[in-house]
């Protein structure tokens, strides 16, 4: 049986805010540990991945995640705190050997549409 991570849990500003001010994020911001929240997403197992957002790198220093081993994935919604293409192009031109094969998606545009700056 696969195993279900769940890499983050906040919304698109993640916890603490990196403007933000309010009581939570400034607790957050003192106390670290598990009151740091990064941006919604999953993991089952080494091959399936739910939701692509900017804390990828994070989230593969933290929990010891390879992403070479992905082979799904499932983005929620188009919004980029769910799903950075970036990423990807960045993927398939420094490592060609790596195949994410199957993505599960609301409409997104061509990979190849996506500007990368």
């Amino acid at each position: 049986m696969k195993k279900l991570l769940i890499c983050g849990s906040a919304a698109a500003e993640a916890v603490p805010g990196l403007f933000c001010t309010c009581p939570l994020c400034l607790k957050a911001l003192k106390d670290g540990g598990k009151d740091v929240r990064s941006r919604t997403a999953y993991q089952i197992g080494d091959e399936i991945r739910v939701d692509f957002g900017p804390d990828l790198f994070y989230h593969a220093v933290k929990y010891g995640l390879r992403y070479d081993k992905l082979r799904d994935l499932v983005i929620t919604h188009n919004h980029r705190d769910h799903f950075c293409p970036e990423e990807l192009v960045y993927a398939a031109y420094t490592y060609p050997d790596v195949q994410i094969i199957t993505y599960y998606t609301p409409y997104l545009p061509p990979i190849e549409d996506v500007p990368v700056s």
